[in-house]
């Protein structure tokens, strides 16, 4: 199955996002309109401590207006490698460098609207330091045990999608 883009235009310019509203046509000669968000590829760090407890942030999210607990995650910069930009989101967002860090695997958000893809790593070899977020962005650092955060996951506590296909990630590796 296939959609072609017969017009294209853009509706809203902004600072990590871009919105088109465009005309396909599906493969049986219908035509229809698609809502989509271009966004820059992201990553997200599952960063674990030497006893295997979890290093996470909370924050508060201004679009679904409460805190919400998850893994260190942050657009990629422009000429930015997915590894260079988890190495710097973790130190940025956590105050922790990794002395090792791994890719597991990439994933969308959600392709049903947008093109934004989640690279996800795992960060070893913690060591502590000093936070450096962002000036609009006011971190929380929590530390959770992973048994602790699969049953945050399963209760409904953690509602973010990265953070809950790392901690599921977490209970594959440990059977937690």
């Amino acid at each position: 199955m296939k959609e072609n883009k017969c017009f294209s235009r853009l509706v809203y310019r902004g600072r990590i996002l871009d919105l088109y509203k465009d005309n396909v046509v599906l493969e049986d000669g219908r035509e229809a309109e698609r809502e989509v968000v271009r966004h820059r590829d992201a990553v997200c760090v599952l960063a674990l401590r030497d006893d295997n407890n979890i290093i996470m942030i909370r924050q508060y999210r201004y679009p679904v207006g409460k805190e919400i607990m998850e893994i260190p995650a942050g657009i990629m910069e422009e000429g930015e490698t997915p590894i260079g930009a988890a190495f710097r989101e973790l130190k940025e967002e956590t105050g922790y460098t990794a002395g090792e860090m791994e890719k597991v695997f990439s994933f969308y958000s959600s392709p049903g609207f947008t093109d934004e893809k989640l690279h996800l790593f795992v960060a070893r070899n913690l060591t502590a330091g000093s936070q450096n977020p962002d000036p609009d962005e006011q971190i929380d650092i929590v530390e959770i045990g992973g048994g602790e955060a699969y049953d945050r996951v399963i209760k409904g506590e953690i509602e973010d999608s990265k953070t809950i296909i790392a901690i599921l990630y977490y209970n594959k590796l440990f059977g937690n």
